[in-house]
């Protein structure tokens, strides 16, 4: 971008001279349509001067947004800190608040207009080739700048979805202890455990059972036993 910028500069200088040696040139021919070619090129030379200085803050916007991006995500990285429950849910509702914002306001949009002019007294054959090259170093910048706001808007997503899937795994699941208490040197058996959980249902007719209160997820460890399986198996003695 920073050469497509410094060559659109260079042609649109060159047309912006090529424009004022043709002044010079009217002002010494003595053509009535003098005064109204130079109006011409006067407005020309704005439009040029006007789309140089856009294209040069926007070259400069992308550069601090960039910048700015790469700071995000080295903090991102670098952040080891713990956040309470509260802070996390806060932080999640704030994080899909900018997934929402960067798709609606955002997302970039290519435009680009030619600096075109009416010709009059032969004007156009005087200045028109030095402008067509401006125009289209112009062009291949617009369409530059247009790819890398699309490129950051990708990342600034990206990185967005990356901080949320952190912040989501910070949850902690609410878990209920309902393990019977133990004997000292007596550790539970995952069977153990199973027929603990099963200890809310009634039975009431052979095959079904009905819910009597209600039964949490309970978090059952994975034991290796004798037979090489893990946990209980129909094999275990």
């Amino acid at each position: 971008i920073n050469y497509l910028l410094d060559e659109a500069n260079g042609s649109a200088q060159k047309s912006i001279e090529n424009m004022n040696f043709t002044s010079d040139k009217l002002s010494i021919s003595h053509r009535r349509d003098a005064s109204s070619m130079q109006k011409t090129m006067n407005k020309v030379e704005s439009e040029i001067n006007n789309r140089s200085l856009e294209q040069a803050k926007k070259v400069s916007l992308i550069s601090t947004m960039l910048l700015k991006q790469e700071s995000m995500l080295t903090d991102l990285k670098e952040d080891e800190g713990t956040y309470s429950q509260a802070e996390i849910d806060f932080y999640i509702k704030e994080v899909n608040q900018d997934l929402k914002n960067n798709e609606v306001w955002n997302k970039p949009e290519y435009s680009f207009k030619k600096v075109d002019f009416t010709n009059h007294g032969g004007l156009r054959g005087m200045i028109f080739t030095p402008i067509a090259d401006f125009n289209k170093k112009s062009d291949e910048l617009a369409k530059a700048i247009y790819e890398v706001e699309m490129l950051m808007y990708e990342i600034n997503e990206e990185r967005l979805n990356i901080e949320l899937d952190r912040l989501e795994s910070m949850k902690k699941p609410a878990v209920l202890d309902i393990q019977p208490d133990f004997e000292p040197g007596f550790e539970p058996q995952a069977f153990d455990i199973l027929i603990e959980s099963q200890s809310g249902f009634e039975s009431t007719y052979e095959g079904y059972f009905t819910i009597d209160s209600p039964i949490d997820f309970v978090e059952v460890p994975s034991l290796a036993c004798d037979c090489g399986g893990l946990g209980r198996t129909a094999f275990c003695m």
